[in-house]
């Protein structure tokens, strides 16, 4: 590593700029090494300089800090991630890294985070571990939310696994929660890319009246 910094220092002295793949090499050989601080650096390079995208780079220090059990360090990154408008779920291993140290480590996480790793899961199709979390958030005193079910509705639409949405539909509702317009234009989403447009047309003379605008493509 001593090395590539060194080239790397070099490169810029004499204003060579590098480039985002000499970036993410030098970000996971200290990652790997455990130098944490030095990974930290060439990530705030990178802001500074405009480098993008930073998806890689964050996934790269995330799953640095879960590995060495910083979990605090690695919500924290995460949390940028999320306020940066970063997608962190791009990367899998990175949300599974922080799932597994989260429940092996006791750390509570809110909703937000909840609802991130559960939308994780799901783009995975990993659906034992997304009913995981949805089961754990409850037993940790955190209620799933309308953006909880919408992110549980919108990944079985998109599995085609459309009985299964409109239970999360009925459920949701069963628990007193008011469907949004995120909720109907997944489900007719859902519906119209299985050519199923009966049911699309259903739900959308169901969100009209609740004053939601469908698509445009609709």
């Amino acid at each position: 590593m001593n090395k590539a910094l060194s080239l790397f220092g070099t490169m810029r002295q004499r204003n060579i700029k590098p480039d985002i793949a000499t970036y993410y090499t030098l970000i996971d050989g200290f990652c790997k090494v455990g130098e944490m601080e030095e990974a930290n650096e060439l990530l705030g390079d990178m802001l500074s300089r405009k480098i993008f995208p930073l998806d890689i780079s964050y996934g790269i220090l995330i799953n640095g800090y879960c590995n060495l059990g910083f979990i605090s360090e690695a919500f924290r990154l995460w949390d940028e991630m999320i306020e940066k408008g970063i997608e962190p779920t791009l990367i899998t291993c990175n949300t599974r890294a922080i799932a597994d140290q989260m429940i092996l480590k006791g750390v509570l996480p809110d909703s937000i985070t909840y609802n991130t790793l559960i939308t994780g899961f799901f783009k995975e199709e990993n659906m034992d571990k997304a009913f995981f979390l949805v089961n754990k958030m409850e037993k940790d005193g955190l209620l799933p939310d309308v953006i909880t079910y919408n992110v549980i509705l919108n990944g079985f639409c998109k599995q085609g696994k459309l009985q299964e949405a409109e239970l999360i539909l009925q459920k949701m509702i069963e628990k007193g929660l008011t469907p949004d317009r995120s909720t109907y234009v997944a489900l007719i989403n859902g519906h119209v890319s299985h050519d199923n447009l009966k049911e699309a047309f259903r739900f959308h003379d169901e969100m009209l009246p609740r004053g939601f605008v469908p698509d445009d493509n609709f």
